[in-house]
């Protein structure tokens, strides 16, 4: 069990490591595209689910590591810490479901716009 909280706790530090780097990128998102292009809730909905979303996931898996790090029952923390970590691919994973949706559909407009012209 020792070896396994090691090994959690040697991940925890690049963790936090991305964490910062989702959230840096978020406000990046958030304040200067939104100020100079206008996105609005389309930079909001995309810097949510992309990068503050599984930043607080990465987060929340942190805290947990380091507290069963801390504890002499690490059990419940360490399975906290693979719940987050279980939230945070799903988010992702939801995120890049939609994104190859709509892509798919840009790509099929695309080809459509091409034929229609083709046989005009």
């Amino acid at each position: 069990m020792n070896f396994l909280i090691e090994m959690f706790e040697s991940s925890r530090r690049w963790v936090l490591f991305v964490a910062v780097l989702l959230l840096a990128v978020f406000l990046f998102n958030f304040t200067i595209l939104q100020k100079d292009w206008g996105g609005g809730l389309s930079i909001m909905f995309v810097g949510i689910f992309s990068n503050l979303l599984p930043a607080y996931y990465l987060i929340r898996y942190t805290i947990a590591v380091k507290s069963a790090n801390n504890s002499r029952n690490p059990n419940e923390e360490l399975e906290d810490a693979c719940l987050y970590q279980a939230f945070y691919f799903r988010a992702i994973g939801i995120f890049y479901a939609i994104i190859f949706v709509f892509l798919t559909l840009g790509i099929v407009r695309f080809i459509s716009l091409i034929i229609a012209n083709k046989l005009l």
